[in-house]
């Protein structure tokens, strides 16, 4: 069921991300370089910046095998005046959803730097000092070695409008006191996940792009002319288990 208030999603939001300045002294956004993050960046940065909390640490797992309209999204808010750049070029292994005989995948290989998709940017992260190369555990393991015992909220994109699991997992059961759109992602220290946009809809994310004027990543424009429906529009790694559909038409595009 679905509660519906005088408040817009906009403004909801912006009152969710001050109640987390409010709540944490150390405030990161994971991006992706989609279409939410881009949402969620933008609002984060406005109101760090509104609260003299600049500046806002940023925070991106790269996969190597990105797109490159992702890579130059990532470069455009990484490079802002008053972003502190979480860029994570580090070598880590994950599963290769392109492959019957290779399960695993290496990315950021120091063996294999002439295969290399794309370049390693120069202000990124490049060694791996986290205690794993999995990244299923990249996140967490990170966030433990640079943040330490600080109490630290990460803000990310995800939408309950994706699914209903998601739908189901955002909204039942408080993770931080009352707060159901999040989770526990390292409570030991102190450290937890928001989604401030969980109740926005595809249309409000496109709808606060446009009238902002807010930077985004080109792919979605040329998977929109090429016919691709707007829940397959994923601009994750092309060898992700979602994403992996792309490599047929990553060519033309």
């Amino acid at each position: 069921m679905k509660i519906y208030s005088n408040q817009t999603v906009l403004e909801a939001t912006k009152k969710r991300l001050n109640w987390i300045f409010d709540e944490f002294p150390n405030v990161v956004v994971s991006v992706s370089g989609g279409k939410d993050s881009t949402v969620v960046f933008e609002l984060s940065y406005e109101i760090a910046k509104e609260r003299g909390r600049l500046p806002l640490r940023v925070f991106f797992i790269d996969q190597e095998a990105e797109w490159g309209a992702t890579i130059e999204q990532i470069q455009s808010i990484m490079y802002r005046e008053g972003v502190d750049p979480y860029w994570m070029q580090v070598p880590m292994v994950l599963f290769n959803a392109t492959s019957h005989q290779d399960h695993w995948l290496k990315c950021w290989d120091p063996d294999k730097r002439a295969l290399w998709i794309h370049p390693q940017d120069p202000i990124s992260k490049k060694e791996n000092i986290y205690g794993t190369d999995r990244f299923e555990h990249m996140f967490k393991e990170v966030f433990r070695v640079e943040f330490g015992d600080t109490p630290t909220a990460n803000i990310g994109g995800v939408r309950a409008q994706e699914s209903p699991t998601r739908m189901t997992s955002l909204t039942y059961l408080p993770k931080y006191k009352w707060v159901t759109w999040g989770k526990k992602f390292y409570a030991q220290l102190g450290h937890y996940t928001f989604y401030p946009i969980y109740d926005w809809g595809y249309t409000d994310v496109w709808k606060a792009i446009y009238e902002h004027g807010w930077n985004y990543n080109k792919i979605y424009d040329l998977q929109y002319q090429y016919g691709v429906g707007l829940n397959d529009m994923k601009v994750s790694n092309v060898h992700h288990e979602t994403a992996v559909q792309n490599l047929f038409n990553v060519q033309e595009m």
